[in-house]
């Protein structure tokens, strides 16, 4: 995807010479009427009409390391002031250029838009290069707009988010890996060599509205030490059918698990390491092959969840003795090998065989 620099009308902003797709335009539409002394400065990103008229341009900030300056070259037979633009690159240095490679493309409602081609190009963020994992250094709000599908190598990220708050939202599509878990309780097979996202920020990161599959592990909250803050909100998503532990958990601060569905994967549901207490609320973990919930002595909470056709439904545990860390109320088990081991009761739970003891 090429990205044309323009001469654009500056007071309408209506581009005079365009091709059409996507294309930058600067447009001096910030001067409150008052014919403009200079053109610098003003950086957009627009989609354009077939007929060249600007589809909603959008200011971006310099911060991006982008700086868009125009000179006036003339007037077009309407009496439109016509303008040449120059686009450098001030984060490096670079000399002016005349034609781009392609960059995330930014919605009419300021979020940044990942796809396939996008992330196999980079430019996704500042420091992301080439191929996967599709790398989120910066602030922001983040939306998939096709699947991303890993290539079957060791050791793949689908996206790695290195800095934020950044809020990912991957908009009804997936995050898919080459494995295939089928079956209950799951039988998996094929490659699970990718991880769907890993996240090691301190900033507070918030995951939706999508699905993870056929990965090695869907969400992995990276931490080195034990005092690394990690706080991570994964809300509204499939995780199902990977092959080893759907989400795992680790650092200090604290993490919440709403509304999702964490179904046939190979190993645990969730993983939580010790230091990491996460809320996980209505929620549903059905057949997934060792524990749904495996807590390490964490101090978690678990309400209004449902277990069902899992290995254990909660697992709470510190080294190797039960521990009564972990908190659970309001929660149905069915038809699972072992409902709970450890934990403490927090109000009436619903165990296979009747209430909970």
């Amino acid at each position: 995807m090429l990205l044309q620099i323009l001469s654009v009308d500056i007071e309408s902003g209506v581009a005079v010479s365009v091709q059409k797709g996507i294309a930058i335009a600067g447009a001096a539409v910030q001067n409150h009427g008052r014919r403009p002394r200079a053109w610098q400065r003003a950086l957009y990103r627009a989609r354009i009409r077939a007929d060249g008229t600007l589809l909603s341009p959008i200011p971006k900030a310099e911060s991006t390391g982008y700086v868009m300056t125009t000179t006036k070259v003339g007037q077009t037979k309407e009496g439109h002031v016509t303008t040449k633009t120059r686009l450098t690159t001030t984060a490096l240095g670079c000399a002016t250029m005349m034609l781009l490679g392609a960059a995330p493309a930014l919605a009419t409602d300021g979020v940044l838009e990942i796809n396939q081609a996008s992330a196999l190009e980079g430019g996704v963020s500042a420091g992301d290069a080439p191929g996967f994992p599709a790398t989120l250094d910066a602030s922001g709000s983040y939306r998939l707009t096709s699947d991303l599908v890993l290539p079957s190598i060791i050791g793949v990220h689908g996206i790695d988010i290195t800095d934020g708050p950044v809020q990912l939202d991957l908009n009804g599509f997936s995050i898919r890996g080459a494995g295939v878990c089928a079956g209950y309780p799951p039988s998996c097979s094929g490659s699970f060599f990718g991880v769907g996202v890993t996240v090691s920020t301190s900033q507070p990161v918030r995951i939706s509205n999508g699905t993870l599959t056929g990965l090695g592990t869907a969400v992995n909250v990276l931490a080195t030490t034990g005092t690394d803050t990690r706080s991570v909100v994964l809300e509204d998503l499939s995780i199902e059918a990977n092959s080893g532990t759907a989400v795992f958990m680790s650092g200090s601060g604290s993490s919440v698990i709403r509304n999702c569905q964490v179904s046939r994967n190979g190993l645990l549901g969730v993983d939580i390491d010790v230091g990491h207490p996460i809320l996980i609320v209505g929620t549903t973990f059905r057949s997934n092959g060792s524990s749904a919930i495996d807590s390490q002595g964490s101090a978690s909470l678990v309400r209004d969840s449902f277990f069902v056709g899992n290995g254990t439904g909660i697992r709470s545990f510190f080294i190797s003795s039960p521990s009564a860390a972990l908190v659970y109320g309001g929660n149905s088990f069915f038809a699972n090998t072992t409902d709970v081991v450890g934990g403490t009761q927090l109000g009436p739970n619903r165990c296979t065989s009747g209430p909970c003891p």
